[in-house]
């Protein structure tokens, strides 16, 4: 869908019949959503979690390492006792080996992120799975003016991030994998799942073309590069 899509394909909604699919992609919270972490955990575990971390702006606070991925979950519903609503429903929950991810998603950078809406999910969140004592964090996605860590309540960290600093890291990571694809014939495929991460923002209005300033193809940073990919993942 994604390639019929850019390809202008895909026609007028069938439910809206006077707007283009393509236009509602540009503006569904929902499907920038499911489009970009559907894609992200296709990835190797630890490099799908590089991405994330590497695009927070405070990442120390993270752990460097993830270990694998054991389930994931778009939309789940949480009990919402001790929130006043029945359920809650963060928008994609990671269980990674080492830690748990929570992921609460806005279209726009407007400051549409809601501190009450993180502590909901956290208490939820404790509803279902308290009794583990794993380490949780909480990635506040778009809908923010400013980045870095929000929030700190009991053992959760809350880490604002715009949806532009995570296209930038995909696409720092899928140059990287350019350079590097003549030596390392194993890395196509992660290859071209960035490369269609990379195409799901533009159709999501992202500005997805090369800043002169931010291509440097030198060699001690290509060297890196390869030193970084077989060494980490």
């Amino acid at each position: 869908m994604l390639h019929a899509i850019e390809r202008n394909k895909y026609g007028r909604s069938l439910r809206k019949g006077q707007v283009h699919w393509r236009e509602l992609f540009k503006t569904s919270e929902d499907s920038l959503t499911s489009s970009v972490f559907g894609l992200l955990i296709y990835l190797p575990a630890n490099l799908s979690w590089s991405i994330l971390r590497d695009s927070c702006s405070e990442s120390s606070l993270l752990p460097k390492k993830s270990g694998d991925i054991i389930s994931y979950e778009f939309w789940p519903h949480w009990d919402g006792q001790g929130t006043e609503q029945n359920y809650v429903e963060p928008d994609v929950f990671i269980r990674f080996e080492n830690f748990d991810l929570i992921v609460e998603a806005k279209r726009n950078d407007e400051n549409q992120q809601d501190p009450s809406q993180w502590l909901r999910e956290y208490k939820a969140y404790l509803n279902e799975y308290d009794d583990e004592k794993r380490s949780v964090y909480l990635l506040a996605i778009g809908g923010v003016l400013e980045e870095g860590v929000y929030l700190e309540v009991d053992k959760l960290i809350v880490f604002n991030v715009k949806w532009s600093s995570l296209l930038k890291r995909i696409k720092k990571l899928e140059d990287d994998i350019f350079l590097a694809s003549t030596m390392l014939e194993s890395v196509s495929l992660v290859s071209m799942i960035l490369k269609d991460l990379i195409k799901y923002f533009g159709l999501h209005g992202y500005a997805t073309g090369e800043w002169l300033s931010e291509i440097n193809y030198q060699k001690s940073n290509f060297e890196k590069s390869i030193i970084k990919l077989i060494g980490e993942y």
